[in-house]
């Protein structure tokens, strides 16, 4: 629901331009479309990832090791990245079996979005 929305006010922005055809989620593949997964993945793991990486630098900056930084950061740098690369290589082969079910996967998302922050919401203003 929510995203069906949106959808259509940055359609209605961008009307059929190429702009608009290139960020749609069936016609991008390859580079530009693990580029854009990055991208996204990245925004929203930004929270997730700060806490860990500043828990490495602290123990880095507290014992004064800077190989043994190094190497922590080199697997956290792996253990990171190599999901991410198989999710950008693989997400066109993988996903384009859901293609034709897009509008219910999208509605469905919206509503488990929108109960989750009633959820939060209630959950606030009820906890006295």
């Amino acid at each position: 629901m929510i995203f069906d929305v949106i959808e259509r006010r940055i359609r209605a922005i961008i009307p059929n331009t190429r702009l608009s055809t290139r960020l749609s989620a069936t016609n991008v593949g390859g580079a530009a479309g693990g580029l854009m997964l990055g991208v996204s993945l990245g925004i929203v793991w930004t929270p997730c990832i700060g806490p860990i990486l500043g828990a490495i630098l602290m123990m880095v900056a507290v014992q004064g090791d800077i190989l043994y930084g190094g190497i922590l950061l080199v697997i956290y740098s792996l253990g990171l990245g190599l999901p991410l690369l198989a999710i950008a290589y693989t997400s066109h082969f993988t996903l384009k079996p859901f293609v034709k079910y897009s509008v219910i996967i999208k509605r469905i998302s919206g509503i488990i979005l929108v109960l989750a922050g009633l959820y939060f919401i209630f959950l606030y203003l009820f906890q006295l």
